[in-house]
């Protein structure tokens, strides 16, 4: 009796820990890295979040290469180059071919005009040191 009642509870913890999974999913696109760390930190212990893991993955909830693809779409819209995009994908673990296929889709004519109007006017050394730090 007492291990059917255990057996319950933790299927109920893993449907809890799903459901967060979930939630945080519904919101916006996370990296496999980003959403380990979310659960993680609410308190999940880490066999069940690489349980959660495989199964969101399994029914497409959670997809790398949604993340990339929407993630670099973002931040070319803050006006981040490809170099300083590079940079945050592989942080969060986004695989080297994908980068490159993401990064040659992205239009970084448009990320560079935001720069640049969001740097403003500034002398041509101030101009491409904001430019660099921006991963142009």
């Amino acid at each position: 009796m007492a291990d059917n009642r255990i057996f319950e509870d933790q299927q109920k913890a893993h449907q809890y820990w799903f459901e967060r999974a979930l939630n945080l999913l519904m919101r916006r696109e996370h990296s496999i890295v980003e959403l380990k760390q979310k659960l993680t930190l609410k308190g999940c212990e880490s066999h069940q979040v690489d349980e959660i893991i495989e199964r969101c993955i399994e029914a497409n909830y959670l997809s790398i290469e949604r993340f990339a693809e929407v993630f670099t779409r973002n931040q070319v819209q803050l006006g981040y180059g490809p170099k300083k995009i590079q940079f945050l994908l592989k942080q969060h673990q986004v695989p080297s071919d994908l980068i490159s296929i993401v990064l040659e889709e992205a239009n970084f004519d448009e990320a560079k005009k935001i720069a640049l109007r969001k740097i403003g006017q500034k002398p041509e050394v101030k101009l491409k040191a904001a430019l660099y730090r921006r991963g142009f």
